[in-house]
Parts: structure tokens; C-alpha cells; sequence
């Protein structure tokens, strides 16, 4: 009878241990999903406001509004390889300032983003 209980211990051990596991991983997974989307959320609103100067810059040449659809088509077409170089060159800056402003994976988003445009452009040293 020993035996019985001592493989029914091994059997639960086994289950128990597989199951951690699989939690571990699932926890994992879900801590490298979050990280990516709170990446993702940061970049579009450093890269929003950059395309909202580049609106205001641009209409400001035509003297008239020029609309953020023409602002993004230029700024993708003249800034947006040199804005994603700066970002990621800078992106442990960035981030460290992030958290310290907003919280570790915390990003208000555009709207709500308390960056200056000054700021942004320090952070990408550009």
C-alpha cells in the first residue's frame, strides 16, 4: 500500500510541477504581449505628435491648414525612417523616462501624453 501512496504523491507532484510550468509560461507570454503593446502605444504617440508639428510646420508654409493627411504622407515620406532610427537608437531613454513619468507599462497615449514637443525631441536627440 506504501507504493500506491507514494506513486499517487509522484503522479500529483508531476501535475502540480506541469502545471506551474504552464502558468509560468502563460504569465510569460503575457508580460512580453503587454511590454510589446505598451512599446507599440509609445511610438505611435511620440510619432503622432511629431506628425502634428510637421501639419503645423507645413501649414504654416502654405498658409493655410494642410490637414493630417497630408502631414502623415509627408512625414512618412521625409521623417518616418529618420524618426524610427532616432527611436530606437534612443529607446532605453525613452522608456526610462516613460515609466518614471506615466508608470512602468503605462502609456496615456497621444491625447494624454504630458511630453512637450521639446521633450520628444530631446528624448530622440534630434
Amino acid at each position: 500500500m506504501g507504493d500506491k501512496s507514494s506513486s499517487d504523491d509522484l503522479l500529483l507532484s508531476d501535475s502540480l510541477c506541469s502545471q506551474r510550468t504552464g502558468l509560468l509560461n502563460l504569465l510569460d507570454s503575457r508580460r512580453s504581449f503587454l511590454i510589446r503593446q505598451i512599446d507599440f502605444r509609445r511610438v505611435l504617440t511620440l510619432e503622432l505628435r511629431e506628425v502634428g508639428e510637421d501639419e503645423y510646420y507645413l501649414g504654416e508654409q502654405a498658409h493655410h491648414s494642410v490637414g493630417v493627411d497630408a502631414a502623415s504622407a509627408h512625414f512618412a515620406a521625409n521623417h518616418g525612417q529618420r524618426f524610427r532610427n532616432a527611436y530606437e537608437q534612443n529607446k532605453t531613454a525613452i522608456d526610462a523616462y516613460c515609466d518614471r513619468v506615466c508608470g512602468p507599462y503605462e502609456c496615456r497615449g497621444n491625447g494624454q501624453c504630458s511630453l512637450s514637443n521639446q521633450d520628444i525631441h530631446q528624448l530622440l536627440q534630434d
